[in-house]
């Protein structure tokens, strides 16, 4: 999280982030503040928790996550990932908080729209199902989410445009691309992506029933598919 406190960037990490530790640490100016962490172990000490680091690190690198991570990349108009719609207290104990996989901004009927996507690789089995493939029940909870905090939504990815307008560091050829983002509408249709096969493969599904049950629910425009994550692109 970030946001100015007296004219100064103050920023709030959770401290999984930063290998190990419990709650959250905070920064000012990019410094972290050493009395608002809780037992953190950092890289300094690598070989002893080695195991740890692999075990954490596991959670953030999945085939799925890095291919996220190769659409960012390749896209100056994504601005954000691993998206929770919900607030703390609505969070059930078993499921926890109702994460979407990345947001982009794209032309769509020359206006600018943000849309949100879920992305799945296409060995996952939650495309694939007797009745209806879990990945549907996730976007439909999504769609309700997304509509139930539209106004909430905008009026927080402005103010988020504008927050990486001012971070040093941050490339300037996607400042530029956000800038002209001024003015939004919100998607409350996430789109499905899914990359991560051969050219057979994608020959067999799209003849198949499974992806005809996702065209059903979802409609063929708001699935997406490429079989490498980078050439999935989003213009505006």
């Amino acid at each position: 999280k970030l946001k100015f406190i007296n004219e100064k960037l103050s920023g709030k990490t959770h401290t999984k982030y930063l290998i190990s530790g419990n709650g959250y640490s905070q920064s000012i100016n990019g410094k972290i503040k050493k009395n608002s962490i809780n037992k953190v172990i950092l890289f300094d000490d690598f070989f002893s928790n080695l195991k740890e680091i692999k075990k954490i690190s596991k959670l953030y690198s999945g085939e799925e996550k890095q291919g996220v991570h190769r659409i960012l990349k390749s896209n100056l108009t994504m601005i954000d990932t691993e998206i929770a719609f919900t607030k703390k207290e609505e969070e059930s104990d078993k499921e926890g908080a109702k994460r979407i996989d990345f947001a982009a901004f794209e032309k769509e009927d020359n206006k600018i729209c943000l849309k949100f996507f879920e992305a799945k690789r296409f060995s996952n089995s939650e495309l694939r199902a007797k009745e209806e493939p879990k990945v549907i029940s996730q976007i439909r909870t999504y769609e309700k989410l997304l509509s139930q905090y539209k106004n909430d939504v905008s009026v927080s990815y402005l103010n988020v445009i504008k927050i990486f307008g001012k971070l040093v560091g941050f490339s300037q050829e996607r400042k530029k691309e956000l800038k002209r983002c001024k003015k939004i509408k919100i998607s409350c249709e996430p789109s499905l992506v899914i990359f991560g096969y051969d050219n057979p493969q994608k020959k067999e599904w799209l003849n198949g029933e499974h992806y005809k049950k996702l065209v059903d629910k979802l409609g063929e425009k708001r699935i997406r598919m490429r079989r490498d994550p980078e050439g999935i692109k989003f213009k505006i």
